[in-house]
């Protein structure tokens, strides 16, 4: 029997380019658009800060370009310990303003609670780029479920929410976090 080798064809790369507003927004800011790839699967874990650093977990989210949108982020300790969540509703935006404005508003709770060693985590690059000096996208990709779960929180709320204690939607999440568990990404 003789083997036969016929090399597969490599599919083809659909990339997304960001919407024209979207885009042109980027621009302004001094952030490149930029073309991805198809999406990949990946196991994503969340790390805990050093002490006495306590991380932010910011998100956002919008249905539509522009469409109804939200937002959400939380904190945790350097155990992995929950210390207080935010997620609020914010309008007819596009996601990338959503993302920023989650952000914005981390920060300000990190300020008007004292907070001085906090350590953010947001997953857009553009928002990331738009922080820093020069054009940089970072080499990590970051996800967090629970910062994910409360933007998503955000867009079933009539206001702006914050609370001291999780949700029961996100305690299993905060349990895998705390424990070291990888999430499953799709993208």
């Amino acid at each position: 029997m003789e083997a036969q080798y016929s090399p597969r064809k490599p599919e083809p790369v659909q990339a997304r380019i960001p919407p024209p507003r979207d885009a042109q927004l980027l621009v302004k800011m001094g952030a490149t658009p930029t073309l991805r790839a198809q999406k990949r699967i990946r196991l994503v874990l969340w790390h805990p800060p050093l002490s006495p650093w306590i991380k932010l977990n910011t998100d956002g989210l919008a249905k539509g370009n522009p469409e109804l949108a939200a937002c959400g982020g939380v904190f945790r300790d350097y155990q992995s310990h929950f210390i207080g969540r935010f997620s609020t509703p914010i309008g007819h935006h596009n996601a990338f303003f959503s993302e920023l404005l989650a952000v914005i508003i981390g920060i300000e709770l990190t300020f008007q609670l004292g907070w001085q060693h906090v350590w953010l985590e947001c997953d857009s690059t553009s928002v990331v780029e738009c922080f820093s000096k020069s054009s940089f996208v970072p080499p990590w990709q970051l996800r967090n479920t629970v910062a994910d779960r409360l933007a998503n929180l955000g867009m079933s709320s009539s206001s702006w929410i914050w609370h001291a204690s999780p949700p029961a939607e996100i305690i299993p999440f905060l349990r895998m976090d705390f424990l070291g568990f990888p999430y499953i990404r799709h993208g």
